[in-house]
């Protein structure tokens, strides 16, 4: 079965569920609105599979809440004024992101962490963004490092490749044989990135 979601206003879908809960979105299409696809204020596992999220104003996926966004064989295209996807906790929880067999194109950026949060990258493509690809940011923070791995993927065709905010701490590893961006817009100051690289 595969639902279709167009919403006049507001976000598409909001997540409000426990700590400890794993909620599953699957087959979805989500098609443009004034604001955001899928906003989660509280969830412990949010898994999207085979999902297309397209046309929204703002964020497709705004990961609000501690725990884990598992991201997987899904298109998200043509997103504005935000990334795509959008990993900001509330404090210090933990954050993950695992994407694997996705594509990310034509967004305003594509994917960033924010304050400690940490993603691994497998197999997808990330292409077209009038921004950044990956971009790291903290707001200010203090927390520990945001930590990225690339498995395989192909970032490419985006006005940076990766994108280091002011006082971020940062670790990017690239693993396999990929293509990407060798853009590095750093705004870090004295900051340190660590970037290996592993063919």
């Amino acid at each position: 079965v595969t639902a279709f979601i167009h919403p006049p206003i507001g976000d598409a879908i909001t997540i409000n569920a426990g700590a400890s809960d794993t909620v599953i979105l699957r087959s979805l299409t989500l098609n443009g609105g004034a604001s955001r696809g899928i906003v989660v204020g509280s969830a412990g596992i949010l898994q999207i599979e085979n999902c297309t999220i397209t046309g929204f104003h703002d964020s497709a996926i705004a990961f609000n809440s501690g725990g884990a966004l598992l991201l997987a064989d899904s298109l998200i295209s043509g997103n504005g004024m935000n990334a795509a996807v959008l990993l900001s906790p509330p404090g210090t929880a933990p954050a993950s992101l695992t994407a694997e067999r996705c594509r990310i194109q034509d967004n305003w950026a594509g994917i960033q962490f924010l304050i400690g949060t940490t993603g691994t990258i497998r197999d997808c493509v990330i292409t077209g963004s009038h921004g950044s690809a990956i971009t790291s940011a903290n707001l200010g923070s203090a927390l520990t490092a945001t930590d990225v791995t690339l498995e395989n993927c192909v970032i490419s065709r985006n006005a940076f490749g990766f994108d280091v905010e002011s006082g971020t701490v940062a670790v990017l590893e690239l693993r396999d044989h990929q293509q990407y961006d060798r853009s590095l817009r750093d705004r870090r100051g004295a900051a340190p990135l660590a970037r290996k690289q592993h063919v």
